[in-house]
């Protein structure tokens, strides 16, 4: 039973931890204000999903929106946030 304790702290504060550090990174991104920083951010998404043509499918297509509209929208699993005013 002690060791179940530890165990489980370590994975609370383990995912805790990678929780904030996906929201810090997107802060990251919004703030560099570019859409190659949104599209770093989706491909770095993309390589914790199963599907191997996530990042041209995905972030190829936002990327290639973004540098028209100034406009990235991420996924609806990522919160679906639109940022705009982005450079290209």
């Amino acid at each position: 039973m002690r060791a179940i304790i530890p165990l489980t702290t370590a994975l609370i504060l383990s995912f805790a931890s990678t929780a904030f550090a996906n929201e810090a990174q997107m802060k990251l991104a919004a703030a560099g204000g570019s859409c190659s920083a949104s599209y770093k951010l989706c491909v770095k998404r993309c390589r914790g999903l199963p599907n191997p043509s996530c990042v041209s499918e995905v972030c190829g297509g936002k990327l290639a929106k973004c540098k028209s509209t100034g406009c990235w929208q991420d996924a609806p699993r990522f919160g679906g946030q639109k940022t705009c005013g982005l450079r290209g």
